[in-house]
């Protein structure tokens, strides 16, 4: 008798968290609402907001890749062909190396690659032995 009270309540438990998981509509709204947020907080100084923004931006791209990768590869190319902005070329660097597993993975954004091979070469002319933070910031995009 025990047992089949214990087993009612799982199985009420169980279907009251499918009741209230997120639905792929609702997922793609939400991405949608944070992205333009997510996306100016990549330039932050703050050290903690960056942080933040980076596991955002980890989770969305596992929610909605193709809301987030395009808008992400789409301002670190002119970031990281432009050198001489430090500042801005780090925060796409980080940005970068928080949504690797999403380019490279074709599970969760299969036409991801085809990008990985231009980021790539944009990211080598970065090192240099001068400026350790940026070397730091590139070979943490490289490894991903």
């Amino acid at each position: 008798m025990k047992s089949r009270n214990r087993i009612a309540r799982h199985q009420k438990y169980a279907l009251f968290v499918l009741a209230k998981r997120l639905t792929p509509l609702m997922r793609r709204e939400l991405v949608r609402c944070l992205r333009t947020v997510a996306l100016l907080a990549i330039f932050s100084t703050d050290d903690t907001t960056v942080s933040n923004i980076q596991s955002a931006l980890k989770s969305m791209v596992v929610m909605e890749p193709d809301l987030i990768l395009p808008s992400i590869l789409e301002r670190a190319v002119p970031s990281l062909e432009a050198l001489t902005e430090t500042q801005r070329t780090i925060a796409i660097m980080k940005a970068l190396s928080s949504i690797g597993l999403g380019m490279v993975s074709r599970d969760i954004y299969y036409p991801g690659a085809k990008h990985l091979l231009p980021v790539l070469e944009l990211l080598i002319p970065g090192i240099d032995l001068v400026s350790s933070s940026v070397v730091d910031g590139h070979t943490n995009s490289i490894v991903w």
